[in-house]
């Protein structure tokens, strides 16, 4: 309220109104295919979406591939993909590793290893042995998934 930041209660308000959308969710039942037909349509003209979750979170690759061809999509980026290795015949990748349709810096491919580095190693492996410890001593975890 104090930035004037207005509240919505269901995602399609949101997705009609944003520039960019950023998927950052587990995978799911409910999840699985949430970037499908209807989610795109709804996204603003000209917006960008980035899926930095998991890949089947897109239902189908050839509706973002459609999305950034008729220039609804402005970008697409992604850190993972539907199908991992992407197969042969899958023409999101085929444009993105060929270039095709005139898609530079339109479509961005990054591999999902982009935290690694040996500070995020340091810090992965000293959290995991603190939440060990934490265990054996019998108190709460922190960021536990059940």
């Amino acid at each position: 309220k104090v930035f004037g930041i207005k509240r919505y209660d269901n995602i399609s308000d949101l997705l009609k109104i944003s520039d960019i959308v950023s998927i950052n969710t587990p995978l799911t039942e409910e999840t699985k295919g949430l970037i499908n037909q209807s989610f795109l349509k709804k996204m603003k003209k000209g917006s960008y979406l980035i899926n930095l979750s998991r890949g089947p979170i897109v239902e189908n690759k050839d509706l973002i591939l459609n999305s950034l061809l008729s220039n609804h999509l402005e970008g697409y980026g992604t850190d993972v993909w539907t199908e991992e290795p992407p197969s042969r015949d899958d023409k999101l990748y085929i444009a993105w590793k060929e270039n095709k349709h005139d898609l530079q810096g339109r479509l961005i491919v990054n591999p999902h290893t982009a935290y690694y580095s040996k500070e995020a190693l340091e810090e992965s492996r000293s959290k995991a042995c603190a939440t060990c410890l934490k265990i054996i001593k019998g108190e709460k975890i922190i960021n536990r998934i059940l």
